[in-house]
């Protein structure tokens, strides 16, 4: 089951340190909380979350790993750090929202704008925007301090946007030293007692003045207060509940006290896991701060679907590497029945007789032979080769005990004349061969001869 890690900063608390006291508490997913609320130092939750784990051995160290991490750590800031406001938006404020939001809280805020990290959320239906502002180095300063004591933040809230006010009640929760005060229709502020008894005391004299009525004086006066005070183990001091009661009822308010029979802290997280899959809450965890584990969460949302389309592209690319190796075979086998065709019919051409040997396949055989087809055309016939064949093998058979073999042979159809190469057991064999040819009305002429070991090899020329 998840576990997630609430933490509350308390107010009237405006920054944090590593002994900052805070409260904290560990949940699961369905919003139960497990064991009770604690409230310790802020270097102080890591070692008191681990002895909370299952099998978690103390003496094995206090490092807290990913199995102990949190799976999500939640933090909660009090009005004394973070600014929450509900302001109404026209339409043209919409289109350039952006823009327009520093515009609209310069007014309300003692900082300079520039210097706040704003963080808003657009409600289409009431044409109002939820914007949550805080200091850049407040925000940087809450950030390291959670990861130096090794609890890396996944959301950051106000928890201002927890307190739902009434449609006609002003809403207070008193704790020891503020209170958390909620108008009609507006986000809650934190202030000392002082101020709230200040405000209430001359609220209604304030709300009678012309001009001070906003909404075109449509709202309903308001004349109730509910106290709703803590109780269980962080309860409202009861000195505090009772002089704030007794100064509202002086100041003639109708107040009507109500437990919430738990302590804020517990009120506030039941707020969030109630509301939390039905309404987006304004999380200052970012824009130039957000997590990056939630980064990494959006990314492996895509995970299966990039996974799938990866195996796929490969797949096509497996497939598309073996058709080319297969079409490049078949290429390789039939260049080499071409160029074996090809050289029955011109078995001179070295330069196809060198290839077919390295089996490059480099030589373009069909233009090779489409060329030599047009030579050969474009030609006048020259003397007849097979009658010139004829006369020469009659020749050579007649010429007995000299062992002629014919090796070769190349005729030239436009000049006429044929190239023998022969071999014979003796030269005296060729000069026979020769003589004979030249008494037969030919002409012939020995190219060269050599002599070997197994006979002799010759060439011979022979036209008409």
């Amino acid at each position: 089951m998840k576990k997630i890690l609430l933490i509350r900063v308390p107010p009237p608390l405006t920054t944090l340190y590593s002994d900052t006291v805070v409260q904290w508490a560990c949940y699961g997913n369905n919003g139960q909380m497990k064991g009770e609320v604690h409230v310790s130092a802020l270097d102080r939750i890591s070692p008191e979350w681990l002895e909370l784990q299952p099998g978690y051995e103390s003496d094995a160290g206090n490092a807290l790993t990913d199995e102990l991490l949190p799976d999500e750590t939640i933090i909660l800031l009090p009005a004394t750090m973070v600014v929450h406001r509900q302001l109404a938006v026209s339409q043209g404020q919409k289109k350039h929202l952006n823009t327009a939001l520093p515009f609209m809280l310069e007014e309300a805020m003692a900082e300079d704008v520039e210097s706040l990290h704003l963080v808003s959320q657009l409600d289409q239906k009431s044409d109002r925007v939820v914007v949550s502002a805080i200091s850049h180095q407040l925000i940087q300063r809450v950030l390291v301090s959670f990861e130096e004591v090794g609890l890396p933040v996944q959301h950051l809230l106000a928890e201002q946007q927890l307190i739902e006010p009434e449609t006609n009640a002003i809403s207070l929760y008193p704790e020891s030293r503020s209170i958390l005060l909620a108008e009609p229709g507006e986000s809650a502020v934190e202030l000392d007692y002082e101020a709230v008894q200040l405000i209430l005391q001359n609220w209604q004299e304030v709300s009678e003045e012309p001009g001070v009525q906003t909404l075109d004086n449509i709202e309903p006066q308001v004349t109730r207060i509910r106290l709703r005070y803590s109780e269980g183990i962080l309860p409202t001091p009861e000195e505090n509940r009772l002089n704030i009661k007794r100064s509202l009822d002086e100041a003639g308010w109708l107040v009507t006290e109500e437990p919430l029979g738990q302590s804020l802290f517990e009120h506030l997280a039941g707020q969030y896991f109630k509301t939390k899959r039905g309404v987006r809450r304004v999380d200052l965890r970012s824009g130039v701060y957000q997590c990056p584990r939630k980064a990494g969460r959006q990314i492996r949302r895509w995970k299966p679907l990039a996974i799938v389309a990866t195996l796929w592209l490969l797949m096509e690319m497996g497939v598309m590497v073996t058709e080319g190796l297969f079409f490049q075979h078949k290429a390789k086998e039939f260049w080499s029945e071409s160029a074996g065709l090809y050289l029955e019919i011109f078995p001179q051409d070295q330069l196809v007789i060198d290839a077919k040997k390295s089996a490059s396949g480099n030589v373009d055989v069909k233009s090779r032979m489409e060329s030599r087809l047009k030579k050969t055309g474009s030609t006048v016939a020259g003397e007849p080769f097979l009658p010139m064949l004829q006369q020469v093998s009659k020749i050579s058979s007649s010429i007995k005990d000299s062992n002629l073999q014919p090796v070769s042979m190349d005729f030239n159809e436009i000049s006429g004349k044929l190239i023998l190469d022969l071999k014979a057991d003796s030269l005296e064999g060729v000069e026979q061969l020769l003589a004979a040819v030249k008494s037969s009305g030919l002409n012939a002429r020995l190219d060269n001869a050599n002599q070997e070991k197994t006979g002799v090899n010759a060439r011979m020329t022979i036209d008409r």
